[in-house]
């Protein structure tokens, strides 16, 4: 990213405390953030028709939460908690 693009979406970021077992989006709530871990873990889990809950993924430092903004998604499809506190 250059340096100039980087300045105009920076002022966009703001820090979020990833406290463990928050919920930090529910299924089927519309997505208001998008989120970039600098530090901890956020697992994706998948509710099934019984009710069952399963973690479908991790992401880290290498991902990002809220993945389905970029695909033009307006709500989540999953649940995210927070299983390793960071930022």
């Amino acid at each position: 990213m250059s340096a100039n693009d980087w300045a105009r979406v920076r002022k966009l970021f703001e820090p979020f405390e990833l406290i463990q077992g928050h919920v930090v989006i529910e299924p089927g709530e519309r997505f208001s953030h998008v989120y970039f871990p600098e530090e901890g873990v956020v697992s994706t889990l998948a509710t099934f028709e019984t009710g069952a809950v399963a973690e479908t993924a991790t992401t880290g430092l290498e991902g990002m939460i809220s993945v389905g903004v970029v695909l033009g998604g307006t709500s989540a499809l999953n649940g995210y908690v927070v299983q390793v506190p960071g930022s």
